[in-house]
Protein backbone atom coordinates (compact mmCIF):
# COMPACT_ATOMS: atom_id res chain seq x y z
CA UNK A 1 0.00 0.00 0.00
CA UNK A 2 1.21 3.50 -0.85
CA UNK A 3 -0.06 6.68 0.80
CA UNK A 4 0.33 10.17 -0.63
CA UNK A 5 -0.23 13.42 1.26
CA UNK A 6 -0.98 16.54 -0.76
CA UNK A 7 -1.75 20.20 -0.01
CA UNK A 8 -5.47 20.98 0.14
CA UNK A 9 -7.54 24.17 0.44
CA UNK A 10 -7.14 26.42 3.50
CA UNK A 11 -3.80 24.81 4.43
CA UNK A 12 -5.43 21.41 4.87
CA UNK A 13 -3.86 18.09 3.88
CA UNK A 14 -5.51 15.71 1.44
CA UNK A 15 -4.65 12.02 1.21
CA UNK A 16 -4.60 9.43 -1.56
CA UNK A 17 -4.11 5.69 -1.11
CA UNK A 18 -3.33 3.05 -3.70
CA UNK A 19 -2.71 -0.66 -3.29
CA UNK A 20 -2.57 -3.67 -5.56
CA UNK A 21 -6.19 -4.60 -4.85
CA UNK A 22 -7.53 -1.07 -5.38
CA UNK A 23 -6.22 0.77 -8.46
CA UNK A 24 -6.56 4.54 -8.18
CA UNK A 25 -8.14 6.46 -11.05
CA UNK A 26 -7.74 10.23 -11.25
CA UNK A 27 -10.52 11.98 -13.15
CA UNK A 28 -11.61 15.57 -13.64
CA UNK A 29 -12.23 18.22 -16.24
CA UNK A 30 -9.45 19.78 -18.30
CA UNK A 31 -7.51 22.37 -16.32
CA UNK A 32 -8.30 20.99 -12.87
CA UNK A 33 -4.71 19.86 -12.25
CA UNK A 34 -4.68 16.14 -13.02
CA UNK A 35 -1.34 16.14 -14.85
CA UNK A 36 0.20 18.33 -12.15
CA UNK A 37 -1.08 15.86 -9.57
CA UNK A 38 0.49 12.94 -11.44
CA UNK A 39 3.74 14.91 -11.58
CA UNK A 40 3.64 15.41 -7.80
CA UNK A 41 2.92 11.73 -7.11
CA UNK A 42 6.04 10.57 -8.92
CA UNK A 43 8.23 12.86 -6.81
CA UNK A 44 8.03 10.56 -3.79
CA UNK A 45 11.70 9.48 -3.66
CA UNK A 46 11.31 6.14 -1.90
CA UNK A 47 8.85 4.81 -4.46
CA UNK A 48 9.77 2.45 -7.27
CA UNK A 49 7.68 4.15 -9.95
CA UNK A 50 7.35 3.81 -13.69
CA UNK A 51 5.83 6.90 -15.25
CA UNK A 52 4.03 6.49 -18.57
CA UNK A 53 3.19 9.98 -19.89
CA UNK A 54 0.18 10.40 -22.12
CA UNK A 55 2.03 12.93 -24.24
CA UNK A 56 4.70 10.44 -25.36
CA UNK A 57 4.91 9.67 -29.05
CA UNK A 58 4.93 6.16 -30.46
CA UNK A 59 7.95 6.70 -32.70
CA UNK A 60 11.23 4.80 -33.05
CA UNK A 61 14.51 5.90 -34.63
CA UNK A 62 14.76 2.70 -36.66
CA UNK A 63 13.31 -0.74 -37.24
CA UNK A 64 15.81 -2.32 -34.85
CA UNK A 65 16.89 -1.36 -31.37
CA UNK A 66 19.76 1.08 -31.09
CA UNK A 67 19.69 0.99 -27.28
CA UNK A 68 22.65 -0.92 -25.82
CA UNK A 69 22.78 -2.32 -22.27
CA UNK A 70 24.99 0.60 -21.25
CA UNK A 71 22.77 3.26 -22.82
CA UNK A 72 19.81 1.50 -21.21
CA UNK A 73 21.46 1.87 -17.78
CA UNK A 74 22.31 5.52 -18.48
CA UNK A 75 18.72 6.18 -19.50
CA UNK A 76 17.43 4.55 -16.32
CA UNK A 77 19.74 6.79 -14.28
CA UNK A 78 18.48 9.93 -16.02
CA UNK A 79 14.75 9.23 -16.19
CA UNK A 80 13.95 9.97 -12.51
CA UNK A 81 15.55 13.41 -12.71
CA UNK A 82 13.82 14.18 -16.00
CA UNK A 83 10.44 12.99 -14.75
CA UNK A 84 10.76 15.02 -11.55
CA UNK A 85 11.62 18.19 -13.47
CA UNK A 86 8.93 20.87 -13.55
CA UNK A 87 9.31 20.87 -17.33
CA UNK A 88 8.21 17.24 -17.51
CA UNK A 89 4.56 18.36 -17.48
CA UNK A 90 4.97 19.89 -20.93
CA UNK A 91 8.31 18.66 -22.33
CA UNK A 92 8.85 15.16 -23.70
CA UNK A 93 12.25 14.04 -22.43
CA UNK A 94 13.86 11.35 -24.60
CA UNK A 95 10.56 10.07 -25.96
CA UNK A 96 11.97 7.70 -28.58
CA UNK A 97 14.50 6.29 -26.13
CA UNK A 98 11.71 5.60 -23.65
CA UNK A 99 9.97 3.58 -26.33
CA UNK A 100 13.14 1.64 -27.10
CA UNK A 101 13.59 0.99 -23.38
CA UNK A 102 10.17 -0.69 -23.26
CA UNK A 103 11.04 -2.95 -26.21
CA UNK A 104 14.53 -3.61 -24.81
CA UNK A 105 13.15 -4.60 -21.39
CA UNK A 106 10.50 -6.89 -22.86
CA UNK A 107 13.03 -8.63 -25.10
CA UNK A 108 15.47 -8.98 -22.19
CA UNK A 109 12.73 -10.36 -19.92
CA UNK A 110 11.76 -12.94 -22.54
CA UNK A 111 15.38 -14.04 -23.03
CA UNK A 112 15.90 -14.21 -19.26
CA UNK A 113 12.78 -16.34 -18.82
CA UNK A 114 13.95 -18.83 -21.46
CA UNK A 115 17.56 -18.83 -20.21
CA UNK A 116 16.49 -19.52 -16.62
CA UNK A 117 14.47 -22.52 -17.75
CA UNK A 118 17.30 -23.76 -19.99
CA UNK A 119 19.85 -23.47 -17.17
CA UNK A 120 17.59 -25.42 -14.83
CA UNK A 121 17.27 -28.19 -17.39
CA UNK A 122 21.00 -28.23 -18.21
CA UNK A 123 22.42 -28.29 -14.70
CA UNK A 124 19.84 -30.32 -12.83
CA UNK A 125 19.78 -34.06 -12.42
CA UNK A 126 16.52 -33.85 -10.49
CA UNK A 127 13.89 -35.07 -12.94
CA UNK A 128 11.09 -33.23 -11.14
CA UNK A 129 12.87 -29.85 -11.43
CA UNK A 130 13.72 -30.56 -15.05
CA UNK A 131 10.10 -31.46 -15.74
CA UNK A 132 9.02 -28.24 -13.99
CA UNK A 133 11.32 -26.14 -16.18
CA UNK A 134 10.02 -27.84 -19.32
CA UNK A 135 6.43 -27.29 -18.18
CA UNK A 136 7.24 -23.63 -17.56
CA UNK A 137 8.52 -23.27 -21.12
CA UNK A 138 5.32 -24.86 -22.41
CA UNK A 139 2.95 -22.92 -20.13
CA UNK A 140 2.42 -19.85 -22.31
CA UNK A 141 3.36 -17.71 -19.30
CA UNK A 142 6.54 -16.13 -20.62
CA UNK A 143 6.64 -12.31 -20.79
CA UNK A 144 6.04 -12.43 -24.54
CA UNK A 145 3.15 -14.89 -24.14
CA UNK A 146 1.57 -12.56 -21.60
CA UNK A 147 2.00 -9.59 -23.94
CA UNK A 148 0.21 -11.50 -26.68
CA UNK A 149 -2.60 -12.45 -24.31
CA UNK A 150 -3.12 -8.79 -23.42
CA UNK A 151 -3.06 -7.76 -27.08
CA UNK A 152 -5.68 -10.37 -27.87
CA UNK A 153 -7.95 -9.45 -24.96
CA UNK A 154 -7.66 -5.76 -25.88
CA UNK A 155 -8.92 -6.52 -29.42
CA UNK A 156 -5.63 -5.51 -31.05
CA UNK A 157 -5.17 -7.68 -34.18
CA UNK A 158 -1.42 -8.25 -33.95
CA UNK A 159 0.89 -10.63 -32.07
CA UNK A 160 4.57 -10.41 -31.13
CA UNK A 161 7.38 -12.93 -31.56
CA UNK A 162 11.16 -13.18 -31.46
CA UNK A 163 12.68 -13.60 -34.93
CA UNK A 164 16.37 -13.20 -35.79
CA UNK A 165 16.93 -12.41 -32.11
CA UNK A 166 14.69 -9.32 -32.37
CA UNK A 167 11.16 -8.51 -31.33
CA UNK A 168 8.87 -8.59 -34.37
CA UNK A 169 5.17 -8.15 -35.05
CA UNK A 170 3.06 -10.64 -36.92
CA UNK A 171 -0.38 -10.36 -38.49
CA UNK A 172 -1.67 -13.17 -40.66
CA UNK A 173 1.32 -14.53 -42.57
CA UNK A 174 3.27 -11.27 -42.38
CA UNK A 175 6.21 -10.68 -40.03
CA UNK A 176 7.43 -7.09 -39.74
CA UNK A 177 9.17 -4.65 -37.43
CA UNK A 178 7.23 -3.30 -34.45
CA UNK A 179 8.16 0.15 -35.81
CA UNK A 180 5.84 -0.51 -38.77
CA UNK A 181 2.79 -1.15 -36.61
CA UNK A 182 0.04 1.49 -36.58
CA UNK A 183 0.33 4.40 -34.13
CA UNK A 184 -2.30 2.95 -31.81
CA UNK A 185 -0.76 -0.53 -31.93
CA UNK A 186 2.69 0.88 -31.09
CA UNK A 187 1.31 2.89 -28.15
CA UNK A 188 -0.46 -0.21 -26.85
CA UNK A 189 2.66 -2.35 -27.28
CA UNK A 190 4.87 0.14 -25.43
CA UNK A 191 2.38 0.36 -22.56
CA UNK A 192 2.00 -3.42 -22.34
CA UNK A 193 5.75 -4.00 -22.56
CA UNK A 194 6.45 -1.53 -19.73
CA UNK A 195 3.92 -3.22 -17.46
CA UNK A 196 4.71 -6.86 -18.24
CA UNK A 197 8.51 -6.46 -18.07
CA UNK A 198 8.51 -4.49 -14.79
CA UNK A 199 9.79 -5.91 -11.52
CA UNK A 200 7.29 -6.73 -8.74
CA UNK A 201 6.29 -3.90 -6.40
CA UNK A 202 6.31 -1.15 -9.02
CA UNK A 203 3.86 1.76 -8.79
CA UNK A 204 2.71 2.55 -12.34
CA UNK A 205 1.71 6.16 -12.99
CA UNK A 206 -0.16 6.13 -16.30
CA UNK A 207 -1.26 9.50 -17.65
CA UNK A 208 -4.23 9.53 -20.05
CA UNK A 209 -3.72 6.17 -21.83
CA UNK A 210 -6.75 6.92 -24.02
CA UNK A 211 -5.02 9.74 -25.92
CA UNK A 212 -3.96 7.50 -28.81
CA UNK A 213 -6.35 4.58 -28.32
CA UNK A 214 -10.01 4.04 -29.15
CA UNK A 215 -12.25 3.45 -26.13
CA UNK A 216 -13.09 -0.05 -27.42
CA UNK A 217 -9.40 -0.84 -26.93
CA UNK A 218 -8.30 1.23 -23.94
CA UNK A 219 -10.87 -0.10 -21.46
CA UNK A 220 -10.13 -3.84 -21.94
CA UNK A 221 -6.41 -3.04 -22.32
CA UNK A 222 -6.07 -1.30 -18.94
CA UNK A 223 -8.38 -3.81 -17.28
CA UNK A 224 -6.28 -6.72 -18.52
CA UNK A 225 -2.99 -5.05 -17.58
CA UNK A 226 -4.10 -4.38 -14.02
CA UNK A 227 -5.33 -7.94 -13.60
CA UNK A 228 -2.07 -9.27 -15.05
CA UNK A 229 0.09 -7.47 -12.44
CA UNK A 230 -1.54 -8.04 -9.07
CA UNK A 231 1.94 -7.61 -7.57
CA UNK A 232 2.03 -3.94 -8.63
CA UNK A 233 0.03 -0.78 -7.97
CA UNK A 234 -1.65 1.42 -10.56
CA UNK A 235 -2.48 5.13 -10.59
CA UNK A 236 -4.22 6.13 -13.82
CA UNK A 237 -5.22 9.64 -14.85
CA UNK A 238 -7.97 9.51 -17.44
CA UNK A 239 -10.87 11.22 -19.18
CA UNK A 240 -12.33 7.82 -20.11
CA UNK A 241 -14.96 7.44 -17.38
CA UNK A 242 -15.72 3.83 -18.28
CA UNK A 243 -12.29 2.87 -16.95
CA UNK A 244 -12.94 3.36 -13.21
CA UNK A 245 -16.28 1.57 -13.42
CA UNK A 246 -14.58 -1.48 -14.96
CA UNK A 247 -13.15 -2.27 -11.52
CA UNK A 248 -15.57 -2.82 -8.67
CA UNK A 249 -12.80 -2.27 -6.11
CA UNK A 250 -11.21 0.80 -7.65
CA UNK A 251 -10.78 4.12 -5.90
CA UNK A 252 -11.52 7.30 -7.82
CA UNK A 253 -10.05 10.72 -7.13
CA UNK A 254 -12.30 13.42 -8.62
CA UNK A 255 -10.06 16.47 -9.04
CA UNK A 256 -12.20 19.59 -8.71
CA UNK A 257 -9.62 22.38 -9.06
CA UNK A 258 -6.01 23.44 -8.61
CA UNK A 259 -4.56 26.71 -7.28
CA UNK A 260 -1.18 27.96 -8.52
CA UNK A 261 1.48 30.10 -6.92
CA UNK A 262 3.04 32.99 -8.86
CA UNK A 263 6.19 30.86 -9.20
CA UNK A 264 4.28 28.34 -11.29
CA UNK A 265 4.24 25.73 -8.53
CA UNK A 266 1.01 24.19 -7.25
CA UNK A 267 -0.38 25.82 -4.13
CA UNK A 268 -3.07 23.23 -3.47
CA UNK A 269 -5.60 20.88 -5.01
CA UNK A 270 -9.24 20.34 -4.22
CA UNK A 271 -10.46 16.80 -4.78
CA UNK A 272 -12.84 14.16 -3.47
CA UNK A 273 -12.15 10.44 -3.24
CA UNK A 274 -14.79 7.82 -4.02
CA UNK A 275 -13.83 4.66 -2.17
CA UNK A 276 -16.44 2.32 -3.64
CA UNK A 277 -17.55 2.98 -7.20
CA UNK A 278 -19.82 -0.07 -7.17
CA UNK A 279 -22.08 1.70 -4.66
CA UNK A 280 -22.71 4.70 -6.90
CA UNK A 281 -26.19 4.97 -8.47
CA UNK A 282 -26.41 2.90 -11.63
CA UNK A 283 -26.67 5.11 -14.68
CA UNK A 284 -25.27 8.16 -12.87
CA UNK A 285 -21.64 7.11 -12.45
CA UNK A 286 -20.31 9.15 -15.36
CA UNK A 287 -22.40 12.14 -14.27
CA UNK A 288 -20.70 11.99 -10.86
CA UNK A 289 -17.14 11.21 -11.96
CA UNK A 290 -17.12 13.66 -14.86
CA UNK A 291 -18.70 16.61 -13.10
CA UNK A 292 -17.80 19.60 -11.05
CA UNK A 293 -18.79 19.35 -7.41
CA UNK A 294 -22.19 20.73 -8.41
CA UNK A 295 -24.16 19.14 -11.21
CA UNK A 296 -27.31 20.58 -12.77
CA UNK A 297 -29.62 18.12 -14.49
CA UNK A 298 -31.86 19.51 -17.22
CA UNK A 299 -34.49 18.20 -19.56
CA UNK A 300 -33.73 17.47 -23.19
CA UNK A 301 -30.72 15.96 -24.93
CA UNK A 302 -27.14 17.11 -25.46
CA UNK A 303 -28.28 18.85 -28.65
CA UNK A 304 -31.16 20.70 -26.94
CA UNK A 305 -31.21 24.42 -26.20
CA UNK A 306 -30.73 23.87 -22.47
CA UNK A 307 -27.05 22.91 -22.36
CA UNK A 308 -25.41 25.87 -24.18
CA UNK A 309 -27.41 28.54 -22.33
CA UNK A 310 -27.19 26.99 -18.87
CA UNK A 311 -23.46 26.29 -19.27
CA UNK A 312 -22.95 30.05 -19.63
CA UNK A 313 -25.29 31.02 -16.80
CA UNK A 314 -24.05 28.38 -14.33
CA UNK A 315 -20.27 28.07 -14.85
CA UNK A 316 -19.73 26.50 -11.43
CA UNK A 317 -21.93 23.52 -12.27
CA UNK A 318 -21.71 20.71 -14.79
CA UNK A 319 -24.78 20.64 -17.03
CA UNK A 320 -26.17 17.17 -17.68
CA UNK A 321 -29.25 16.75 -19.94
CA UNK A 322 -31.41 13.85 -18.80
CA UNK A 323 -34.40 13.75 -21.12
CA UNK A 324 -37.73 14.08 -19.34
CA UNK A 325 -38.78 15.77 -16.11
CA UNK A 326 -39.05 12.32 -14.49
CA UNK A 327 -35.50 11.50 -15.55
CA UNK A 328 -34.27 14.73 -13.94
CA UNK A 329 -36.08 13.82 -10.71
CA UNK A 330 -34.56 10.34 -10.64
CA UNK A 331 -31.05 11.69 -11.28
CA UNK A 332 -31.26 14.29 -8.51
CA UNK A 333 -32.67 11.80 -6.02
CA UNK A 334 -30.07 9.18 -6.99
CA UNK A 335 -27.14 11.49 -6.36
CA UNK A 336 -28.60 13.05 -3.22
CA UNK A 337 -29.10 9.60 -1.71
CA UNK A 338 -25.37 8.81 -2.03
CA UNK A 339 -23.78 12.21 -1.40
CA UNK A 340 -21.60 10.78 1.36
CA UNK A 341 -19.78 8.63 -1.20
CA UNK A 342 -18.84 11.34 -3.69
CA UNK A 343 -19.65 14.79 -2.18
CA UNK A 344 -21.43 15.89 -5.35
CA UNK A 345 -24.39 18.28 -5.05
CA UNK A 346 -27.25 17.69 -7.47
CA UNK A 347 -29.87 20.16 -8.70
CA UNK A 348 -32.55 20.03 -11.37
CA UNK A 349 -33.84 22.71 -13.74
CA UNK A 350 -37.02 21.86 -15.62
CA UNK A 351 -39.53 23.57 -17.88
CA UNK A 352 -42.45 25.19 -16.11
CA UNK A 353 -45.00 23.77 -18.55
CA UNK A 354 -47.69 25.91 -16.91
CA UNK A 355 -47.53 24.09 -13.57
CA UNK A 356 -49.29 25.37 -10.45
CA UNK A 357 -47.60 27.32 -7.66
CA UNK A 358 -47.95 24.34 -5.33
CA UNK A 359 -46.24 22.07 -7.84
CA UNK A 360 -43.37 24.57 -8.07
CA UNK A 361 -43.00 24.60 -4.28
CA UNK A 362 -43.00 20.80 -4.15
CA UNK A 363 -40.29 20.55 -6.81
CA UNK A 364 -38.10 23.16 -5.12
CA UNK A 365 -38.25 21.20 -1.87
CA UNK A 366 -36.36 18.45 -3.71
CA UNK A 367 -33.75 20.82 -5.24
CA UNK A 368 -35.52 20.82 -8.59
CA UNK A 369 -36.35 24.29 -9.90
CA UNK A 370 -39.01 24.94 -12.56
CA UNK A 371 -38.35 27.88 -14.85
CA UNK A 372 -40.33 31.05 -14.11
CA UNK A 373 -41.68 30.86 -17.68
CA UNK A 374 -43.01 28.05 -19.81
CA UNK A 375 -39.81 26.59 -21.24
CA UNK A 376 -36.18 27.24 -22.17
CA UNK A 377 -37.32 28.85 -25.43
CA UNK A 378 -38.92 31.56 -23.32
CA UNK A 379 -35.45 32.32 -21.94
CA UNK A 380 -33.83 32.54 -25.37
CA UNK A 381 -36.57 34.89 -26.58
CA UNK A 382 -36.83 36.84 -23.34
CA UNK A 383 -37.26 40.60 -23.85
CA UNK A 384 -33.82 41.39 -22.40
CA UNK A 385 -32.08 38.79 -24.56
CA UNK A 386 -33.88 39.99 -27.67
CA UNK A 387 -32.91 43.59 -26.89
CA UNK A 388 -29.23 42.59 -26.53
CA UNK A 389 -29.28 40.71 -29.83
CA UNK A 390 -31.04 43.63 -31.51
CA UNK A 391 -28.31 45.99 -30.32
CA UNK A 392 -25.65 43.70 -31.75
CA UNK A 393 -27.48 43.31 -35.05
CA UNK A 394 -27.81 47.07 -35.40
CA UNK A 395 -24.08 47.52 -34.80
CA UNK A 396 -23.38 44.87 -37.43
CA UNK A 397 -25.44 46.59 -40.11
CA UNK A 398 -24.67 50.24 -39.26
CA UNK A 399 -21.55 51.98 -37.94
CA UNK A 400 -23.22 55.35 -37.36
CA UNK A 401 -24.67 55.52 -33.82
CA UNK A 402 -27.74 57.53 -34.82
CA UNK A 403 -28.56 55.09 -37.59
CA UNK A 404 -27.96 52.22 -35.17
CA UNK A 405 -30.59 53.67 -32.82
CA UNK A 406 -33.10 53.92 -35.66
CA UNK A 407 -32.33 50.38 -36.77
CA UNK A 408 -32.75 49.07 -33.22
CA UNK A 409 -36.14 50.74 -32.94
CA UNK A 410 -37.12 49.19 -36.25
CA UNK A 411 -36.00 45.71 -35.17
CA UNK A 412 -37.89 45.95 -31.87
CA UNK A 413 -41.03 47.02 -33.71
CA UNK A 414 -40.61 44.16 -36.18
CA UNK A 415 -40.37 41.67 -33.32
CA UNK A 416 -43.84 42.69 -32.18
CA UNK A 417 -45.34 42.92 -35.65
CA UNK A 418 -43.97 39.61 -36.96
CA UNK A 419 -44.40 37.76 -33.67
CA UNK A 420 -48.01 38.84 -33.24
CA UNK A 421 -48.64 38.12 -36.90
CA UNK A 422 -47.50 34.52 -36.44
CA UNK A 423 -49.48 34.19 -33.20
CA UNK A 424 -52.62 35.47 -34.92
CA UNK A 425 -52.55 32.83 -37.65
CA UNK A 426 -55.57 30.58 -37.80
CA UNK A 427 -55.51 27.81 -35.21
CA UNK A 428 -52.49 29.10 -33.26
CA UNK A 429 -54.50 30.56 -30.38
CA UNK A 430 -56.55 27.39 -30.01
CA UNK A 431 -53.47 25.19 -30.25
CA UNK A 432 -51.31 27.00 -27.69
CA UNK A 433 -54.16 27.71 -25.26
CA UNK A 434 -55.22 24.08 -25.57
CA UNK A 435 -51.76 22.72 -24.77
CA UNK A 436 -51.46 24.88 -21.67
CA UNK A 437 -55.01 24.06 -20.55
CA UNK A 438 -54.33 20.35 -21.03
CA UNK A 439 -51.47 20.50 -18.54
CA UNK A 440 -53.57 22.43 -16.03
CA UNK A 441 -56.49 19.98 -16.28
CA UNK A 442 -54.21 16.95 -16.04
CA UNK A 443 -52.56 18.30 -12.89
CA UNK A 444 -55.96 19.07 -11.35
CA UNK A 445 -57.31 15.60 -12.06
CA UNK A 446 -54.17 13.84 -10.85
CA UNK A 447 -54.37 15.80 -7.61
CA UNK A 448 -57.79 14.25 -7.00
CA UNK A 449 -56.67 10.70 -7.62
CA UNK A 450 -57.28 8.63 -4.48
CA UNK A 451 -54.32 7.09 -2.69
CA UNK A 452 -54.03 3.34 -2.22
CA UNK A 453 -55.33 3.37 1.35
CA UNK A 454 -58.28 5.50 0.25
CA UNK A 455 -59.13 2.98 -2.47
CA UNK A 456 -59.02 0.14 0.05
CA UNK A 457 -61.13 2.05 2.58
CA UNK A 458 -63.79 2.98 0.01
CA UNK A 459 -64.07 -0.53 -1.45
CA UNK A 460 -66.13 0.95 -4.29
CA UNK A 461 -65.94 0.21 -7.99
CA UNK A 462 -66.73 3.82 -8.80
CA UNK A 463 -64.31 6.75 -8.48
CA UNK A 464 -65.71 10.26 -8.56
CA UNK A 465 -63.38 12.89 -10.02
CA UNK A 466 -64.69 16.26 -11.13
CA UNK A 467 -63.05 19.27 -12.67
CA UNK A 468 -63.46 22.26 -14.91
CA UNK A 469 -61.81 22.89 -18.25
CA UNK A 470 -59.14 25.58 -18.18
CA UNK A 471 -59.35 26.00 -21.94
CA UNK A 472 -62.07 28.71 -22.30
CA UNK A 473 -60.35 31.07 -19.86
CA UNK A 474 -56.93 30.36 -21.39
CA UNK A 475 -58.21 31.08 -24.88
CA UNK A 476 -59.63 34.41 -23.72
CA UNK A 477 -56.30 35.25 -22.08
CA UNK A 478 -54.39 34.47 -25.27
CA UNK A 479 -56.76 36.53 -27.40
CA UNK A 480 -56.42 39.44 -24.98
CA UNK A 481 -52.63 39.28 -25.29
CA UNK A 482 -53.02 39.28 -29.06
CA UNK A 483 -55.21 42.36 -28.94
CA UNK A 484 -52.71 44.10 -26.66
CA UNK A 485 -49.81 42.93 -28.87
CA UNK A 486 -48.13 41.45 -25.80
CA UNK A 487 -45.70 39.20 -27.67
CA UNK A 488 -43.36 38.88 -24.69
CA UNK A 489 -46.22 37.74 -22.46
CA UNK A 490 -47.19 35.10 -25.02
CA UNK A 491 -43.59 33.86 -25.25
CA UNK A 492 -43.33 33.60 -21.46
CA UNK A 493 -46.66 31.85 -20.87
CA UNK A 494 -47.22 29.49 -23.78
CA UNK A 495 -45.39 26.58 -25.48
CA UNK A 496 -44.38 28.75 -28.43
CA UNK A 497 -41.95 26.15 -29.76
CA UNK A 498 -45.09 24.52 -31.21
CA UNK A 499 -45.85 27.54 -33.38
CA UNK A 500 -44.26 29.75 -36.02
CA UNK A 501 -43.74 32.64 -33.60
CA UNK A 502 -40.05 32.09 -32.86
CA UNK A 503 -39.10 31.55 -36.49
CA UNK A 504 -40.91 34.74 -37.47
CA UNK A 505 -39.01 36.73 -34.83
CA UNK A 506 -35.66 35.30 -35.94
CA UNK A 507 -36.30 36.31 -39.54
CA UNK A 508 -37.49 39.75 -38.45
CA UNK A 509 -34.00 40.25 -37.02
CA UNK A 510 -32.43 39.19 -40.35
CA UNK A 511 -31.32 35.73 -39.22
CA UNK A 512 -31.66 32.73 -41.53
CA UNK A 513 -33.75 30.96 -38.94
CA UNK A 514 -34.12 30.03 -35.29
CA UNK A 515 -30.81 28.19 -35.02
CA UNK A 516 -28.83 31.26 -36.09
CA UNK A 517 -30.71 33.54 -33.73
CA UNK A 518 -30.33 31.13 -30.80
CA UNK A 519 -26.57 30.84 -31.37
CA UNK A 520 -26.38 34.65 -31.38
CA UNK A 521 -28.40 34.77 -28.15
CA UNK A 522 -25.94 32.48 -26.38
CA UNK A 523 -23.05 34.57 -27.70
CA UNK A 524 -24.61 37.75 -26.29
CA UNK A 525 -25.25 36.18 -22.90
CA UNK A 526 -21.66 34.92 -22.87
CA UNK A 527 -20.11 38.31 -23.59
CA UNK A 528 -22.54 40.59 -21.71
CA UNK A 529 -22.11 40.38 -17.94
CA UNK A 530 -24.97 42.80 -17.26
CA UNK A 531 -27.33 40.63 -19.32
CA UNK A 532 -26.22 37.51 -17.44
CA UNK A 533 -26.99 39.20 -14.13
CA UNK A 534 -30.48 40.13 -15.32
CA UNK A 535 -31.21 36.56 -16.41
CA UNK A 536 -29.80 35.09 -13.20
CA UNK A 537 -32.16 37.28 -11.17
CA UNK A 538 -35.03 35.76 -13.14
CA UNK A 539 -33.72 32.27 -12.37
CA UNK A 540 -33.52 32.80 -8.60
CA UNK A 541 -33.46 31.06 -6.16
CA UNK A 542 -31.56 28.38 -8.13
CA UNK A 543 -29.02 30.87 -9.47
CA UNK A 544 -28.27 32.17 -5.98
CA UNK A 545 -27.67 28.68 -4.61
CA UNK A 546 -25.76 27.09 -7.47
CA UNK A 547 -23.45 30.03 -8.22
CA UNK A 548 -22.60 30.69 -4.58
Amino acid sequence: MTDFSLPGPAESTLYLTVDSAHPLFIVGRNGTGKSALMHRLRQKPELNTIYLPGSRTALFDGESLSLTPKSRRDLADNLPAWDNSAKARWKNFSGNQRNEKAIHDLTAAEHQYINDCAKTIARNSDSSETAGAIAKLQSKESPLDRVNQVLQQANIPVQMLIADNELKATSGDNIFSYARMSDGERIALILIAEVIAAKPGVVFLIDEPELHLHRSIVVPLIATLIKSRLDCEFVISTHELDLPTSFAKSRVCIVRSVAWQTSGEVKHWDFDVVEQTDRLPEGLVTDILGSRRRVLFTEGAATSLDTPMYSVLFPKASIRPKGSCKDVQHAVIGIQSTTGLHHTEAFGLIDNDGMTEQAIIDFQAGSIYPLPFFSVESLYYDADVLAAVVKRQAATYESDEEKQADLMAGFLADIVVEGIGAAAKQGTAEHLAGRLAERRVRDALLAQMPKRDELVAAASSTIQISGQSAYPAELVRFQTMLAEQDIYGIIARYPVRHSGILGAIAKALKFQGRADYEAAAVARVTSDEALRKVLLLKLAPLSTIINA
